[in-house]
């Protein structure tokens, strides 16, 4: 049995969770604003909040922008005006990635919820089902951290309890939270995922990516 299921007392059942979706960066690798890259009648970015509105277990999806925030926003086209999305500016978005971390998961510790799950905006492949496998697995245990493990990747999504929120606000740079679970690993839960295609963790860093996974 997992260690993490045996403290019925301690689940994690009833938790509020939000999404959080990091999107501030100036993507210079891909040359351009990947974020309005026209993806399937909407944009990169918009395949991901999609995804995240998609889901049973979030109530409500932070969206974190930064660079050309406005240009991003128009973009999105109706997706905006969805009642659980929330859009967050980060002003101070050419400081690193650490500063679109704390300014979603300042904006979800305000309006109360219990824990957060972290997504990149250029990870398009995970979709709505894995969310929810994820979420259904961290509401089943009593782990302050739950991340997805294929043989390949460990990574997003990664659900992070409120307990854990101080730690990761600490962080800077451009660096996410990595470091802070592998601090915490001894509490965390990994949702081992078959990922037959090697492709739930694909993220889109330059043209290339995006070719191969609009080939997908």
């Amino acid at each position: 049995m997992d260690r993490w299921l045996k403290d019925k007392d301690s689940l994690n059942t009833g938790d509020c969770i939000f999404a959080v979706v990091l999107a501030g960066g100036e993507a210079s690798r891909f040359g351009r604003l990947k974020q309005i890259e026209p993806v399937a009648g909407t944009c990169l970015l918009g395949i991901v909040a999609r995804n995240a509105l998609a889901c049973g277990g979030i109530e409500k999806v932070i969206l974190v922008l930064g660079h050309e925030a406005e240009t991003v926003r128009k973009e999105l086209g109706g997706i905006v005006e969805n009642e659980r999305l929330e859009i967050v500016v980060n002003k101070e978005y050419r400081k690193g990635l650490s500063t679109s971390l704390r300014a979603g998961l300042e904006k979800a510790q305000a309006l109360g919820c219990d824990a957060v799950a972290f997504l990149l905006g250029d990870m398009p492949m995970i979709d709505s089902k894995l969310i929810d496998t994820v979420i259904d697995r961290y509401r089943t245990s009593s782990c302050r951290l739950c991340y997805v493990k294929t043989k390949v990747h460990a990574g997003h999504p990664i659900i992070v309890r409120r307990d854990l929120f101080g730690e990761f606000l600490m962080v800077r740079g451009d660096v996410g939270g990595r470091e802070i679970v592998r601090r915490n690993i001894k509490s965390a839960l990994a949702v081992e995922v078959d990922d037959i295609k090697g492709v739930y963790q694909l993220d889109i860093n330059d043209s290339k990516d995006m070719e191969f996974y609009l080939s997908l």
